[in-house]
This record gives structure tokens, C-alpha cells and sequence, in this order.
């Protein structure tokens, strides 16, 4: 059943051990077409649907990227984060759905860089704006 193993993997990522000791880069090929890429606006948050995959080696990120590769600034200690594989140099970070992720900029360099976002609710408050879901 997938609910089993999406709620494994839930857990797993929140665990106390597997936080992130430090601020981490983190890297993703993305899939996002130009005409997707061109409604992102810097300031604004996303909330992607599923699970992210991403790597602490940016060249293991570019075997999968398509047109944009996406940078991650991960913050010491974020509960949506959790390494899942490897070593903090060489490894993967995977992100819980609906991570919350400020975007920052879309560069003309066709990397798109963001940042997670710790408190969903404070970014609402202090914006009052709605965030939608949108895949990375």
C-alpha cells in the first residue's frame, strides 16, 4: 500500500538523526518547461505536491536536468528536510510534500534558487498571502 510507504518515508525524514547538522546547498534537475518557470516570481512561496529528491553534488543533479536546475538553501535543523542517502558532501536530501519553498530568484543562468521555508503560517501572517502548489 503506498500510504504505508509514503508514511515510512515521513517518518524517516523527521527523524531527530537525520536533520541537517548545518545550512546545506542542496541540487535538482528540474523537469519545469520555460512557459512553467516564467510564472515563478522572486519573493514568492510554492508548496510542491510531493516528495523532492535532491542532491548535495550538483553534477549528480545535472544528469537530470532538462532545461533548469534548481539550488536549495536548507536551513540548519529543518524539519522538512532530512538526508536519506550518503554523506552531507555526497548525498541525498529528500523534502516532505508541501515543503514550503521561497523562491528567490530565476536566473538567467537557468538556475532557479530558492529557499525551504520553516514556518508556513509566519510567511501567511506577515505576507498575507496564499501560497499555491506547484512542482519543482
Amino acid at each position: 500500500d503506498w500510504m504505508c510507504i509514503a508514511g515510512a518515508l515521513m517518518d524517516h525524514i523527521a527523524r531527530p538523526d537525520r536533520t541537517l547538522p548545518m545550512t546545506l546547498t542542496a541540487w535538482r534537475g528540474s523537469k519545469l518547461s520555460r512557459a512553467q518557470a516564467a510564472s515563478l516570481r522572486a519573493g514568492e512561496v510554492v508548496l510542491p505536491p510531493m516528495f523532492v529528491s535532491a542532491s548535495t553534488c550538483r553534477q549528480a543533479a545535472e544528469a537530470f536536468q532538462d532545461v533548469f536546475l534548481v539550488r536549495f538553501c536548507i536551513p540548519t535543523a529543518c524539519r522538512h528536510a532530512g538526508l536519506v542517502r550518503g554523506t552531507l558532501e555526497n548525498g541525498e536530501v529528500a523534502l516532505l510534500p508541501y515543503t514550503p519553498l521561497r523562491i528567490m530568484e530565476v536566473g538567467e543562468d537557468d538556475i532557479i534558487r530558492v529557499y525551504v521555508i520553516e514556518d508556513l503560517q509566519a510567511v501567511e501572517r506577515t505576507a498575507g498571502m496564499a501560497c499555491r502548489a506547484f512542482p519543482i
